[in-house]
């Protein structure tokens, strides 16, 4: 699952997720998050790694949310799968 977790260090990163029964968790393809004059920008977290996966115990975590749909499909039109979703909003009508 595609989430926002900030650190200890207080440094903001995006990831796809997986808890691990040892009290870690497996981030796969983590992106710092970072504000920008543009706005919110994304580079890679550990971008000298050989590994594109990262472990970080539990107690390094402050919290973790699932990101929204723009910060998703930002997150895998750049970094990610590619895949991007259609906005949740209603049809429009003619």
């Amino acid at each position: 699952m595609i989430q926002i977790s900030r650190l200890v260090t207080g440094e903001e990163i995006v990831a796809d997720v997986t808890k691990n029964e040892d009290g870690t968790h497996t981030f796969k393809n983590p992106v710092r998050v970072m504000i920008t004059h543009e706005g919110v920008g994304m580079g890679y977290f550990c971008p000298f790694a050989k590994s594109k996966q990262i472990t970080i115990k539990e107690e390094h975590l402050v919290w973790t949310a699932e990101v929204d749909d723009e910060m998703r499909n930002a997150y895998n039109s750049q970094f990610g799968s590619g895949i991007v979703l259609a906005s949740a909003q209603p049809p429009i009508e003619l």
